[in-house]
């Protein structure tokens, strides 16, 4: 009777492949896989979990990593509607029949009992829609079968006790390009690349999928052609592999797949999301998408792969961005939002302008450095909504743009500001329509008579100006536009008020004009004041526009100790401030005292690291 006593257990089937085989190369990915291997080792980790977006190749880096293990199984839970299926869905992987007779009903049960007395390694793959089951299995397992470990994959978190988690990001640069060089051969050998492609690749995120779908498309586009259609990812990603599941063949498949798992609250606030260029702080999206409290909502997004943290702030992916775009298109006021946004960042743009003349002024750079794109984005829809606002954002950028060196990028936009709003400023907006000014003459493609009536018209309004400014660094823009001018000094005794940086401008601005004028005495002694009105109100910048000429003059007197200290201070100021400009003059200062003091080779390399 041992047939019969056969057909009463649960059996395996024939051998079969238990992970499956690969028709492209894998590409990058090195130190996860270092990771995961060492994690697939260690006592304390019998559970890890990769998470990442849809599309991030979560399924290809999992089965990799098991490829290393002797007894690893791939279990595919997208297809399951059900998480009661689950114990059945890994007892098929295993190829684990149940007996005629077999005496456990229940699958949890049949797959302890296969799996009690062996070290084999499941992979549970796409398991952010039964979330709760898949976690709640694997927990049930893991502490019935100590030989057991579980590699899942999901775009969130299983959250139970032992999980670790590998986030899977997207490919950097030099991977990305890789593997869309690897895939483009495929359809198209022989392709050597282009230089477009870092841009696909940065368009699409890093994103694995993404990348493939792109470079099949060059069956039949050209590499410019298919940068030019990203705009439309969505249709021009439309075909895919054929042998994959249907959630997997089209990109705008892979976000779907995501989206529909959301709840309504996650679903609108990723709707307003959109709204930011950049990352976002958590004060941020709640006046700007008017959440209350939106941190469990943001928590939620990340966890769900929807978004990215680093350092407080929440990032969307384009990809993800441009499918929710299509969503916010139609259920929200996207014009309201978008002022909304604009308010917001002037209100920040204003709490940041006095702050960043003073010893306060490194974290209020770094944090309009990291609203960079939101400031931009901010501006450009003022500059279409509401010119009077476009001009105050932008002159309350004016400075910040000028000490990290960003203002030749916005010569274009200043002009057409300016031109939209004519040659009559708003009122009560002299100031910042003046700044609009200098900001266009930052360039030179308007030509001479254009300069020269732009010229005039600035003239003629700080004329108009009783003082003192508002925005008193008005004062360096136009003499960097107009450079020294002793007979504006008047003026600009008047417009600068009692204010302490604007007295300290003022000296150093006597001070340049006198060593301009060949007058080193008074020159010195000007920015000798100068440098102390700077320092007490702790502006790095004035600091070490004053360092850099006092510098020189020590080293005109023969003291080249005490002007490499001075240039030195003037140089450990400016990197403080990431001032290009700044950096770029105090290191040939240096380089010119090196010389003479004999350091051919030290004078040279400060010589090339300020081009």
């Amino acid at each position: 009777a041992l047939h019969l006593e056969l057909l009463r257990q649960t059996r395996p089937a024939p051998h079969r492949p238990r992970l499956p085989a690969q028709l492209t190369g894998f590409v990058g990915r090195d130190g996860e896989l270092a990771r995961i291997a060492a994690l697939l080792t260690a006592p304390d980790a019998r559970l890890v979990t990769l998470t990442g977006p849809g599309g991030a190749g979560k399924t290809r880096l999992a089965v990799e990593a098991a490829r290393a293990h002797p007894d690893a199984y791939l279990v595919e839970l997208a297809p399951l509607a059900d998480g009661a299926r689950v114990p059945y869905a890994v007892l098929a992987a295993l190829g684990v029949r149940e007996g005629l007779r077999s005496t456990a009903v229940d699958g949890l049960d049949r797959l302890c009992g296969a799996l009690e007395d062996r070290e084999a390694l499941l992979v549970l793959d796409n398991c952010e829609h039964l979330v709760e089951d898949a976690a709640r299995f694997a927990g049930l397992l893991l502490g019935r079968c100590p030989g057991v470990r579980v590699l899942a994959t999901s775009r969130e978190a299983l959250g139970i006790t032992g999980e670790v988690l590998v986030p899977v990001e997207p490919l950097p640069a030099g991977a990305a390009q890789r593997l869309f060089l690897e895939r483009a051969r495929a359809v198209r050998p022989g392709f050597a690349g282009h230089a477009c492609v870092p841009d696909v690749c940065r368009a699409l995120d890093g994103l694995p999928l993404a990348i493939e779908l792109a470079a099949a498309r060059l069956r039949t586009l050209e590499p410019e052609e298919l940068a030019a259609r990203l705009d439309d990812r969505f249709r021009l990603l439309s075909r895919g592999d054929r042998t994959k599941a249907p959630r997997h063949r089209t990109l705008r498949a892979v976000v779907e797949w995501s989206w529909d798992l959301l709840d309504a609250e996650e679903r609108e606030l990723a709707e307003r999301l959109t709204v930011f260029a950049g990352s976002a702080t958590v004060r941020a999206v709640r006046e700007v998408c008017g959440t209350p409290d939106p941190e469990d909502l943001l928590d939620s997004l990340a966890e769900k792969s929807f978004l990215t943290v680093a350092g407080g702030r929440y990032r969307m992916l384009e990809t993800i961005r441009a499918f929710a775009s299509e969503h916010a298109a139609r259920h929200l006021d996207t014009d309201a939002l978008r002022d909304a946004h604009a308010a917001y960042f002037l209100r920040l743009a204003e709490r940041a302008q006095p702050l960043l003349r003073g010893g306060g002024q490194l974290p209020w750079l770094a944090r309009l450095a990291a609203e960079h794109a939101d400031l931009d984005a901010a501006l450009r829809h003022l500059a279409g909504a509401d010119r009077a606002g476009a001009l105050r954002l932008m002159a309350l950028l004016s400075w910040f743009w000028r000490l990290r060196g960003l203002h030749g990028e916005q010569v274009p936009r200043a002009r057409a500001l300016l031109a939209a709003v004519g040659d009559v400023p708003p009122p009560g907006l002299v100031e910042e329509y003046v700044l609009c000014a200098l900001n266009a003459l930052s360039g030179d493609d308007g030509g001479p008579a254009a300069e020269e009536a732009l010229h005039a018209r600035v003239e003629t309004l700080l004329d108009s100006l009783d003082g003192p400014l508002r925005l008193p660094y008005v004062l360096v823009l136009w003499s960097v536009v107009t450079g020294p001018r002793p007979a504006a000094n008047a003026r600009a005794l008047r417009l600068a008020g009692t204010d302490p940086w604007a007295g300290a401008l003022l000296d150093m601005g006597l001070g340049l004009q006198a060593r301009f004028a060949g007058r080193p005495g008074e020159a010195e002694e000007a920015l000798t004041r100068a440098l102390a009105g700077f320092r007490a109100t702790g502006d790095r910048w004035g600091m070490a526009n004053c360092l850099e000429p006092l510098g020189m003059y020590a080293h005109a007197r023969g003291d080249d100790d005490g002007a490499l200290g001075l240039l030195d201070e003037g140089l450990a100021l400016v990197r403080e401030l990431d001032a290009p400009e700044e950096t770029a003059d105090l290191l040939r200062s240096r380089g010119v005292v090196l010389l003479r003091r004999g350091d051919a080779a030290g004078a040279a390399d400060h010589f090339e690291r300020a081009t």
